[in-house]
């Protein structure tokens, strides 16, 4: 595969468990991946790792990010439901049945003073993983942490007017999108997004995808 994995700090490749009776292998990649939030602003990111049970609760847990001033917003049915915010005992309301599965994509919005970093945790999905996209607007991302063009890299399965909307958190106040990329005959115009080489979001990057079709988006990540 010619993606890169791009495991913002660290990867860990956990194999090998022998006993006298018998010999068992098993190997995962584990890690962390670093998103910033600047001050009073909005990134977008998805989800790049797996906890085994993806729910935002899990996936950003009570005092990973500070109280009242993070929230987060959900793209379901084609429209944004109202804030979830950080609270001491967590989201309210309660996110404990939020999908938030690797590939998911949502805001965070940080209204405090001084940049957050969220930290995802968890472990890669090995092997070939599919994502359902639907006809009209999908926030995603990668699957897997890797970065690369979107479809030459990533294989999106974009077809002609169909397009894409990256965000930008250095763009007005809070953030803003760039101009869309959309996919012709042959090619991107402007040109092809290139996911998950944004600063703050590294391969957490989210996006929003707008598909004709509504295919199934295969990201493929190899046992290194």
């Amino acid at each position: 595969m010619r993606t890169k994995t791009l495991l913002i700090a660290a990867a860990a490749l956990v194999a090998g468990v022998v006993s006298s009776e018998a010999q068992v292998y098993s190997a995962n990649i584990v890690g962390y991946v670093n998103v910033t939030v600047p001050a009073a602003s909005y990134v977008l990111m998805a989800n790049p790792l797996t906890t085994g049970n993806d729910v935002l609760t899990n996936v950003i847990p009570p005092g990973s990010v500070p109280n009242t001033t993070t929230k987060a917003y959900i793209y379901s049915g084609g429209s944004f439901g109202g804030a979830y915010t950080m609270r001491a005992a967590g989201w309210t309301p309660s996110a404990a049945t939020v999908p938030t599965a690797p590939g998911d994509g949502f805001f965070i919005q940080n209204t405090a003073a001084t940049p957050i970093t969220i930290t995802f945790t968890g472990n890669v999905l090995l092997g070939t993983n599919k994502l359902q996209t639907t006809t009209g607007y999908n926030l995603i991302g990668s699957q897997v942490p890797v970065s690369g063009l979107v479809q030459t890299t990533l294989g999106l399965p974009a077809v002609n007017t169909d397009y894409v909307f990256e965000w930008n958190a250095a763009l007005g106040v809070g953030g803003a999108y760039e101009p869309k990329a959309t996919r012709h005959a042959a090619s991107w115009s402007p040109a092809e997004p290139n996911i998950g080489t944004n600063t703050l979001e590294g391969v957490a990057e989210g996006f929003f995808y707008f598909s004709s079709q509504g295919p199934v988006w295969t990201n493929i990540l190899n046992n290194p």
